[in-house]
């Protein structure tokens, strides 16, 4: 994943004795949510001790530090972070973008940048209107007709290979919510989706032709579904981000079940292994692999010097996972290459890597062995339901990279 020379060089910088001129300390306007950050610093701090990806939690702790105007803290755990992860780019993290011109900052950009240079994808469609806001990417194989989701005016556009959007579910159908995770069943054909509000979520099911089937939600505190799988029997499996946990809807029932993930924090991408016995489910720290008929969870260990966490997109692929990593400074795509019993991960492979037309990238599909993914949510943008400043707006791109044999 990582030449040892880059890596040798991270090393030196993060041993050498820096000049004060090297450490900037700009004055930070104390956060509104500053006592939640701090809550979160100590939980990160308190999962050092056990997690299989340390560097991968020193980087969010540096990351909060750094939202809080705590700098020397941010910069000795951003070293470290790199020192590990030779890749962790932190030119694209807001909690960073303070202090961008500063010089020690500057040195591990460089040093990440000559050790990884980037790997483009290229663009496959451009999505019209910009404030849609996408979150979800889903293809239907049997059409190649991609559905795409829109948090914002809180519905699915489907378009074809002419590229031109139209409603599947128009805004606000069905009780839809700002929609996330989509996938398409295997059976029918027919459509699954996460739609969510603050204190409020649900899971959709509707036929080819957009008419609701039903829909179902849980009971009882906040939940943030997020991403789904769904099985070749019809079972569907979700992630519920806030509630730090899965649920399944088992087919021929109508009540969602509670699978608990332990110690996960803020699961989110999910994939079927290819024989349907297993989930992947990735949290911002961890890859868990989760045994569905015993319910067993257990983590998998990463490389030396990889890391296989944050995953918001993922996808089973040939014995592998597809997945948009986009937790740990600037995203990329990722193949994770697993063992011929997919209990183990043997290696990464970079697919993408600080292409310019990505930015916030969140989830994809497959299709005809190729990846297509969501190159530039604007999640960033939008707070409390609206948009912070439409005149920052991009055109919505679809990227796309090819999949190895």
């Amino acid at each position: 994943m990582s030449s040892l020379t880059g890596l040798a060089t991270v090393l030196l910088l993060s041993t050498a004795v820096l000049h004060a001129s090297d450490v900037c300390h700009p004055q930070v306007k104390p956060p509104a949510d500053a006592e939640q950050a701090k809550k979160q610093i100590v939980d990160f701090q308190s999962r050092l001790a056990t997690a299989s990806d340390r560097e991968t939690v020193l980087y969010a702790i540096s990351t909060e530090q750094a939202h809080l105007g705590e700098w020397d803290n941010a910069y000795r755990n951003l070293k470290s972070a790199v020192a590990g992860r030779p890749w962790f780019d932190p030119s694209q993290d807001a909690a960073f973008q303070p202090v961008l011109g500063c010089p020690l900052v500057q040195q591990v950009i460089a040093r990440v940048r000559s050790g990884h240079p980037a790997v483009p994808a290229g663009l496959y469609r451009t999505i019209p209107p910009p404030d849609l806001i996408p979150e979800g990417l889903a293809v239907d194989p049997a059409t190649g007709d991609f559905y795409l989701s829109s948090i914002f005016h809180r519905k699915i556009v489907r378009f074809g290979t002419d590229g031109i959007p139209h409603d599947f579910i128009a805004s606000g159908q069905d009780g839809t919510l700002g929609v996330l995770g989509i996938r398409i069943d295997p059976r029918d054909h027919t459509v699954w989706a996460n739609s969510e509000a603050p204190g409020e979520g649900w899971l959709h099911h509707w036929d080819q032709s957009g008419k609701l089937i039903a829909r179902y939600t849980a009971e009882g505190g906040e939940h943030l579904f997020n991403d789904l799988v769904v099985d070749r029997k019809g079972n569907v499996y979700l992630t519920a981000s806030a509630d730090n946990c899965l649920y399944t809807l088992q087919q021929g029932s109508q009540t969602l079940e509670r699978i608990p993930l332990p110690k996960a924090f803020y699961p989110n991408g999910i994939a079927l292994s290819g024989d349907e016995k297993h989930l992947y489910v990735s949290d911002a720290f961890e890859l868990f692999l989760v045994h569905i008929a015993s319910r067993t969870v257990r983590r998998l260990t990463p490389p030396k010097g990889a890391s296989i966490a944050g995953f918001d997109g993922l996808y089973f692929y040939r014995q592998s996972l597809i997945g948009i990593q986009n937790g740990v400074g600037t995203p990329r795509v990722l193949q994770v290459k697993l063992s011929a019993g997919g209990d183990r991960v043997e290696g990464v492979r970079t697919l993408e890597y600080r292409s310019p037309l990505v930015e916030i990238p969140t989830t994809g599909a497959i299709y005809e062995d190729r990846f297509y993914f969501i190159a530039n949510s604007q999640i960033d943008q939008l707070q409390n339901g609206k948009i912070k400043d439409p005149a920052k707006l991009k055109p919505v791109h679809i990227a796309v990279v090819p999949l190895p044999r």
